[in-house]
């Protein structure tokens, strides 16, 4: 009679163990064994089947489907290590069987939902899970050994202690502590005499001999050596140098690997390949003189009968962080393939609460607090039949806050050889001490010191000469930097070879790729034998790694010759190509959206699909270009497809290509984030009184983002627009009186109210919607919905100009938003103070000034706002490049404060919107300034005093009055007046002003002081304290960090605040004189009326 591998006690006061329950009060021990025939089910003999042995203790024992309970049985608890790998097979069977359950009940739902949590607890973490206490070792008799898995009991305790067998009178008993009497038992040997006669001890130490010799002799192995998938998987190749043992070494990051058909296969950094086209090709790695092979068989491409997504439970990822996930097709034949590559990814909850990134698909970025849903969903595929549903996947991302304290950056690894790459891993540490990786993050930016040792190629450093360097990593306003080294070099000298051999399937238009592998930094070169075939296109100079790029230019067939002149002599190898008839099929951009950083660039990928389905780089040179960025905002090279982005984009701008002769169109659109907005269109914010915004016509409910009563059909406009909205914090408040003309490219015009609002019933409007719009002045814009309203950033950085540049150095502008009122000042990364301490009133838009910024080779530059209130410092980032900031001149305030229109007014916000053409003179400006009515009353963009079309010395400025008669002349090199500003006092003798004349609430007329110098406020007391419950006065004059300007006057509208290292003095100047005399009344008193509401507001 079989007896039981070991007993459990489950009573209420037992020590080490407790039921595991499905609910409260029901077990999944259950007495009539209902629950172990549906694990048995799942899972056959891998489960041991538990018997009752009194109302507290249960017995277990190990089975077979045909014997039954077997007899005379070894058991012991499993070791990490034998779980690890001589039981991994086993574990992953049980984990592929955990997947392939389909519940048929709501117990076995249950149970299910048990059991996956178990084994994803006992075995993903054999570091500290209780893995013994579950799994067991087992046979019967001389059998081989068997996994047994041991269900329905949970520890009791938190103890970091392991689990025993142990003999007591009653029978053995599993627990961590011996039982009253209890020993612990010992596994079952043979004696030394049965092993020393054994015939199979020779045998054994000849074996032991040969493993010895296999395992200490140097070789590399790969893993796989052999794959075989559809088109689109994906590979991830492990590159291990064994030595002795326990001496395996990964060194994939190390080995040079190269694609023998890189049209069929396509390799990566890291190992990771993804199969492109169908063929048959082989993959070799390089280390050293030491080489190893892999084979790979693409098939064509096949939609999986099922998609799983890995991790599949309890996904977390924080704000900014990142996540890599993994989308797994299963095969017949239980055969799985990495299809990351292939799906398509989405986010399928209504708020979008990650950034999925299209050129790395599977990586998401947390973005919003919340939990949402990621969806991978095989594409169809072209030219297959009608399917009833493609597989898909899905798996529930808890997106949540985390406030980073600091990074910790290593690289894999850190020593590396020319032509060699290393991993740079970044993880971000959380107040409680949790990491989080931050990997390919968009907050996330890598500097190499110095640029010669090596370079950035995404997340790789490359090496490109011998020495040492450190890699700099930046992510918001942490820093962190770990050191390299470059030794040697990766292969030897006299290694060169070109892969493929020979191209035999190629079409006109098509970009050939070959590989060269050389041990060698001397230039590649490659001539064509006959050029009208193929065109030797470009080589490792304009391209990643050593490379020769063909262009396919008409059928024929040629040879084309690569050689390189080493220190071991020349070499050269002949590759043949043939350019068939074939055409090709498609063009496309993948992705057909780019999102951009600005100073981060990005290849556009534009690929062909050939009859024969084969996926293929189209010439650029071949291309039509229909449309393209506008470049300002987007540096695009046309040879290589190269973005560089410059500035931000208003809205996304369209890519169109056509290929010459074929018809063919590929489109895309390009979006660039970060930086500061486009200079060619200036949005001056003026308080005016135009005609108010109908209060009669229909409303259109265009859903809940906007509110009932945002929209407004008025029938004398013959269209849709924005009606009177209260709330300045709403999505279209700064757009009061506007007509919608379009909402993600449909028109609205024509459309009846009916119409109208029957569209808004099917198609509401959500964030990240586009909205065109006529504004009151005629000219047509346009909006990106999704801000959030509800949060009012501290810090804004406005513009950043560029001045006194040399080769060494050079001064920087730089005009801020601060929204609360305290000191701050200006520092660089290394915490050295550019501009002093100064405080500022809430809602400011100084001007900071700094001096002999010292260049850096790339010339990008991070610098930090500090703010100090309540002795509480906070740090923001400025972050610009010299080559755009160069271009900029910061002279307008510009006005970033929430701004609250009155209710029960008719006086709303205007905007006035003026197109300004790129690289317009001062002259220029001025002119479209006074077209629009606001000429005199506001300046432009670019300072006028510099340009032609400015003044003569001593002249007023453009749109001033004149001064009166007998008046004296400015002083030589005094600055003009600033607009708004008041006038000076006449000189003696000549005729006083009439009374009345000054603008209503402006101050006294100041008389200026000698030398054409500005009036300031006394010292004792500032015009403008901290902390002072008025809005709509900002400090706009330039702070300096060295030295004081002398030609710094303040900028138009607001006060002009003026503040230097060793004291700051304020000067409050009135408010703008408004466009019309009838209209000055009106607008001080609607003016009035704001600063008493903001007053109200802000106590």
């Amino acid at each position: 009679m079989a007896e039981p591998l070991f007993y459990v006690d489950l009573s209420e006061d037992a020590r080490d163990y407790r039921h595991t329950a499905l609910e409260p009060g029901l077990p999944l021990l259950d007495r009539q064994g209902m629950n172990f025939a549906i694990l048995r089910r799942w899972f056959g003999d891998y489960i041991a089947e538990p018997e009752w042995r009194n109302e507290n203790v249960a017995g277990f024992y190990m089975t077979d489907e045909d014997r039954g309970r077997l007899e005379d049985v070894d058991c012991q608890p499993a070791t990490r290590g034998e779980l690890q790998k001589q039981f991994a097979a086993d574990l992953d069977t049980l984990r592929a069987k955990v997947k392939k359950i389909r519940p048929e009940s709501s117990t076995e739902e249950m149970v299910l939902r048990i059991v996956r949590k178990n084994l994803a607890e006992q075995t993903n973490d054999l570091e500290s899970s209780d893995f013994d206490s579950y799994f067991f070792k087992c046979r019967a008799g001389k059998e081989d050994w068997r996994l047994l898995w041991c269900v329905g009991y949970q520890r009791a305790d938190l103890e970091p202690l392991r689990a025993r067998l142990w003999r007591t009178p009653e029978g053995d008993f599993l627990g961590v502590r011996p039982p009253a009497g209890g020993k612990a038992r010992k596994r079952k040997r043979t004696g030394l005499t049965d092993v020393l006669t054994s015939p199979w001890l020779a045998i054994a130490l000849m074996l032991l001999m040969g493993a010895f010799l296999y395992f200490t002799w140097p070789k590399l192995t790969v893993t796989p050596a052999q794959w075989s998938g559809p088109v689109g998987g994906r590979i991830e190749y492990k590159v291990e140098d064994r030595r002795w043992f326990f001496f395996n070494k990964d060194v994939t990051p190390l080995a040079m690997g190269q694609s023998n058909d890189p049209q069929v296969l396509e390799l990566g950094r890291g190992g990771v390949a993804i199969a492109k086209n169908e063929g048959e090709t082989a993959v070799t790695f390089l280390l050293g003189n030491r080489a190893v092979y892999a084979t790979v068989l693409v098939g064509p491409p096949e939609p999986p009968d099922s998609l799983t997504i890995e991790p599949a439970d309890q996904v977390k990822v924080a704000i900014g962080s990142t996540l890599r996930l993994r989308a797994i097709g299963h095969y017949a034949d239980n055969k799985t393939v990495d299809l990351t590559n292939v799906v398509n990814w989405g986010e399928s909850s209504d708020h979008r609460l990650l950034l999925l990134k299209e050129g790395e698909k599977g990586l998401i970025q947390g973005d919003s607090i919340g939990t949402t849903k990621v969806v991978a969903s095989f594409p169809p595929l072209a030219d297959a039949g009608p399917v009833d549903k493609l597989p898909e996947a899905s798996v529930d991302v808890n997106v949540v806050q985390a406030d980073f304290k600091s990074l910790v950056v290593s690289l894999e690894p850190p020593t590396f050889a020319v032509g060699q790459s290393s991993r740079v891993n970044v993880r971000g540490i959380d107040a409680s001490g949790q990491e989080h990786s931050l990997v390919g993050s968009s907050l996330l930016k890598l500097k190499v010191d110095p640029t010669a040792a090596a370079s950035v190629d995404g997340e790789y450093v490359m090496g490109r000469a011998e020495g040492a360097g450190e890699i700099q990593v930046s992510y918001a306003d942490l820093q962190k930097s770990t050191a390299f080294t470059v030794a040697g070099r990766a292969l030897p000298e006299d290694v060169f070879f070109v892969s493929p051999s020979e191209v035999n399937n190629s079409v006109v238009y098509e970009l050939i790729p070959l590989n060269v592998t050389t041990g060698s930094d001397t230039p590649i070169q490659a001539v064509s034998a006959d050029e009208s075939v193929v065109e030797v296109f470009s080589t490792e100079g304009e391209n990643a790694g050593y490379e020769v790029w063909l262009a396919a230019r008409k059928v024929g067939q040629t040879e084309v010759t690569v050689s390189q002149n080493t220190a071991k002599g020349p070499k050269s190898q002949t590759v043949k190509v043939t350019v068939n008839d074939g055409r090709i099929d498609s063009l496309s951009f993948t992705p057909p959206i780019y999102t951009m950083t600005v100073g981060q660039p990005e290849t556009a990928n534009l690929v062909g699909t050939t009859q024969d389905g084969r996926i293929i780089k189209v010439v650029p040179d071949a291309l039509a270009w229909e449309k393209q960025p506008r470049l300002e905002n987007v540096d695009l090279d046309k040879r290589t497809l190269l973005m560089r982005p410059r500035e931000a984009t208003e809205i996304p701008q369209d890519l169109q290509v056509r290929l010459a002769q074929t018809g063919l169109v590929a489109n895309a659109t390009v979006e660039v984030r970060g930086g500061v907005l486009p200079t060619s269109v200036a949005e001056i914010d003026i308080w005016g009184v135009h005609p108010p915004v109908p209060t009669r016509g229909k409303y259109i409910n265009a859903g809940g983002y906007l509110g009932d009563n945002a929209l407004l059909y008025d029938k004398d406009r013959g269209g849709l627009i924005v009606g009177n909205i209260n709330d300045p914090f709403a999505p279209l408040a700064a757009h009061q009186g506007s007509l919608l003309t379009e909402v993600n490219g449909v028109s609205l015009v024509g459309m009846t109210p009916d119409e109208l609002a029957a569209y808004f019933r099917e198609h509401p409007v959500v964030p990240g919607d586009v909205i065109r719009y006529q504004g009151e002045d005629g000219l047509l814009g346009a909006t990106l919905l999704g801000v959030d309203v509800d949060a009012v950033p501290d810090f804004k950085q406005i513009d950043v100009a560029a001045k006194n540049i040399s080769a060494e150095k050079f001064d920087a502008e730089l005009r801020l938003y601060l929204r609360q009122p305290g000191d701050y000042r200006l520092v660089d990364a290394a915490g050295t103070v550019l501009c002093d301490w100064a405080s500022f009133p809430p809602d400011a838009t100084p001007l900071m000034v700094t001096t002999g910024i010292p260049r850096t080779a790339e010339d990008e530059y991070d610098l930090y706002v500090e703010r100090k209130i309540d002795d509480k410092v906070r740090k923001f980032q400025v972050q610009f490049s010299l080559a755009s900031a160069a271009r900029r001149t910061v002279t307008e305030a510009v006005d970033v404060a929430p701004t609250v229109a009155v209710p029960d007014r008719p006086q709303v916000r205007e905007r006035v919107r003026i197109r300004i053409p790129a690289g317009a003179d001062p002259a220029e400006v001025q002119r479209a300034l006074e077209k629009a009515g606001v000429g005199s009353g506001t300046t432009a963009p670019g300072n006028p005093a510099d340009g032609p079309g400015s003044p003569a010395p001593g002249s007023p400025a453009p749109g001033s009055p004149a001064p009166a008669p007998g008046a004296p002349a400015p002083a030589p090199g005094s600055p003009a007046p600033a607009p708004g500003a008041p006038k000076p006092a006449p000189a003696p003798g000549s005729p006083a002003p009439a009374p009345g004349k000054p603008a209503p609430g402006s101050p006294a007329p100041a008389t200026p002081a000698p030398g054409g110098s500005e009036t300031r406020a006394p010292d004792a007391t500032p015009a403008y304290p901290v902390g002072s419950e008025t809005r709509g006065s900002d400090t706009r004059g330039p702070i300096h960090g060295s030295a004081t300007r002398a030609d710094g006057v303040g900028r138009s509208g607001g006060s002009a605040t003026r503040v230097t290292t060793a004291a700051a003095k304020t000067a409050k100047t009135p408010p703008k004189k408004a466009a019309s005399g009838d209209d000055d009344e009106k607008r001080s008193k609607f003016l009035d009326a704001l600063k008493e509401f903001n007053r109200r507001r802000s106590e």
